[in-house]
């Protein structure tokens, strides 16, 4: 599930679309979008598949 918190505008449902392909493959995961302020979104994701994987590499697949 893909959940936007607050005001869903524009860029937050911009991320979400983008993270919906990730959602696709990875449909255990639960995605958090919102907005920390107005110039900067926090996106929080929470997947099974990244159990047992270091923080860095994590980054990098996202």
């Amino acid at each position: 599930m893909i959940t936007i918190r607050g005001k869903s505008e524009d860029g937050l449902q911009g991320v979400a679309d983008v993270l919906a392909k990730y959602k696709e493959h990875h449909h255990d995961a639960d995605i958090v979008i919102y907005r920390q302020n107005s110039v900067s979104v926090r996106v929080r994701i929470v997947d099974p598949d990244f159990d047992h994987i270091n923080k860095a590499d994590r980054h990098d697949i996202v």
